[in-house]
C-alpha cells in the first residue's frame, strides 16, 4: 500500500482502467494496478457528471481491497458547459481512523465520527478502524449503534435514546452517559463544509481520567465534579478543532489538486 500523498496517473480505456505511480513531473513510472470495468456506470462518476462543482462524494465501499473510501472531484466542462472530465482525489478513511487513534487528548478517551444515517466513518479504536462490517459473505457499512466496541455501541444508542436519531443533531452537545456503571463524558460536534461533508464528531472520555486522584483520596464533591465535566468539554472542543482543521486542510490539498499543483501540502 502507498502512503497518503501518492500521486497516481490514471489511464481509462473502454471497460479498463490502469493506474500508474508518477514521478515528480507527473510522468508514468510503473503500473500498480488494473481494474476492468466499466467506471461510467458507477455511483461516484455519475455523482460527478452531474454536478457543476468541486465537492466530496459519498462515503462508499471500494470494490478493490474493500474498504471505506471516498472522493474529492472537480467536474470539468467545456465553454459550452458539456461535461469533459473530471479531477479526481480518492481517501482510504481507515488512514483516518489512523489519525484519530494517535490523537493523545486523554488516557482512555476515544473518538468516533459518524453520518447523519448512523454509520460508522472512522474511529480511533484500530480494531474497528475499517468502519465496515461482514453482512452475508459480503463487506457493509457498520452503524455506531451495532459496533463491536462497547463503549462505542453503548454511547451511540444512549445518543439515539435521547435524540430520537442522528439526523436531530445539528448542534453541539454535551452530556454524560453511563456505560457499564462507569460515567463517560461525552460531547457532539457537527462538521460541515462547502464541498458536501456533514459528519459528526463524537468525543468520549471517561470519567475515571479525570477523577483517579479523587476516589484515591475519598473526596468526591460536587465542584470537583463539575470542574471534571468542564475539562472534559474543553477537551473536546480542542480535540474536535484539531480535527476539523485537518479536515479543512485535506479540502485545500484537493482544491491545490484540482488547480494543477501536483505537490499540495497535506495535513500532518
Amino acid at each position: 500500500s502507498a502512503p497518503i500523498g501518492t500521486i497516481y496517473l490514471q489511464q481509462i480505456r473502454p471497460n479498463q482502467r490502469r493506474f500508474y505511480l508518477v514521478d515528480s513531473r507527473g510522468k508514468p513510472q510503473r503500473e500498480v494496478l488494473l481494474i476492468q470495468d466499466d467506471f461510467r456506470q458507477l455511483g461516484w462518476y455519475r455523482e460527478v457528471k452531474t454536478s457543476d462543482r468541486q465537492f466530496w462524494s459519498s462515503v462508499h465501499i471500494a470494490r478493490v481491497g474493500s474498504h471505506l473510501v471516498m472522493q474529492a472531484a472537480a467536474p470539468v466542462s467545456d465553454a459550452a458547459g458539456k461535461f469533459q472530465g473530471m479531477f479526481n482525489s480518492y481517501y482510504a478513511l481507515s488512514q483516518f481512523s489512523t489519525f484519530l487513534n494517535e490523537l493523545r487528548f486523554s488516557p482512555n478517551g476515544q473518538i468516533f465520527i459518524v453520518e447523519h444515517s448512523g454509520n460508522l466513518v472512522a474511529t480511533s479504536v484500530l480494531s474497528e478502524a475499517s468502519s465496515l462490517r461482514r453482512a452475508n459473505g459480503k463487506p457493509d457499512r457498520l452503524p455506531a449503534v451495532d459496533s463491536q466496541d462497547g463503549r462505542t455501541r453503548e454511547v451511540a444508542r444512549q445518543l439515539v435514546q435521547k435524540y430520537g436519531s442522528f439526523q436531530a443533531l445539528n448542534s453541539e452537545q454535551q452530556l454524560n452517559v453511563m456505560v457499564q456503571g462507569q460515567r463517560q463524558f461525552v460531547q457532539v460536534t457537527p462538521y460541515h463544509d462547502r464541498y458536501g461533508l456533514d459528519w459528526l464528531v463524537v468525543t468520549v472520555i471517561p470519567e475515571t481520567d479525570f477523577m483517579a486522584e479523587i476516589y484515591a483520596t475519598g473526596y468526591r464533591t460536587a465542584w470537583l465534579s463539575g470542574l471534571a465535566l468542564a475539562a472534559s468539554a474543553a477537551i473536546s472542543i480542542w480535540t474536535s478543532h484539531r480535527i476539523t482543521r485537518s479536515l479543512r486542510r485535506l479540502t485545500q490539498a484537493t482544491q491545490a489538486f484540482a488547480s494543477g499543483s501536483l505537490e499540495p501540502q497535506l495535513p500532518n
